[in-house]
């Protein structure tokens, strides 16, 4: 059975296949850390992450909450 995660040449992830909720894109910035995810319906959540790598926010932009 294939893998539900699709992961890029440094392991990161990149897609994450679901098949009751579709497919999920990640972005990640050179250290790995993601920055951003989209769902099957293109709703976006963006992440910042501070110079250690923990995310210090969280904004979903389909409603504006942080």
């Amino acid at each position: 059975m294939p893998s539900p995660w699709a992961r890029d040449a440094f392991g990161r992830v990149r897609q994450l296949d679901e098949p009751d909720r579709g497919t999920t894109m990640f972005v990640n910035d050179g250290f790995g850390d993601v920055l951003a995810s989209t769902d099957a319906l293109g709703r976006v959540i963006t992440f910042g992450v501070d110079a250690l790598g923990r995310v210090q926010t969280r904004t979903d932009t389909h409603t504006g909450k942080a």
